[in-house]
């Protein structure tokens, strides 16, 4: 799975941000706000990755199981995928 092309990871602040390229000047309204671990999924994903090297990669940078990391990543990848952000 990747993330689609058209979308870039950005930071305004100290907050890390997901803009898609396809909206206007000034247009905020295709901005998703992400915490920690989401930007650290979004990067993970701007390659095309498998869901076992994702739970692998989160486990190993955060103090988190194998099940809640899986959980987690299914829960983002598919509202990723729902709003059409995502690629299977």
């Amino acid at each position: 799975m990747k993330i689609k092309e058209g979308y870039i990871l950005d930071e305004i602040g100290d907050q890390k941000v997901a803009i898609s390229l396809k909206c206007g000047e000034n247009d905020f309204s295709e901005m998703i706000k992400l915490n920690e671990i989401g930007a650290f999924l979004w990067e993970k994903l701007s390659e095309d990755i498998e869901e076992e090297k994702l739970v692998e990669a989160v486990t190993e940078a955060y103090d988190i199981d194998s099940a809640t990391a899986r959980k987690d990543i299914r829960s983002f990848t598919e509202t990723l995928e729902k709003n059409g952000i995502l690629e299977r």
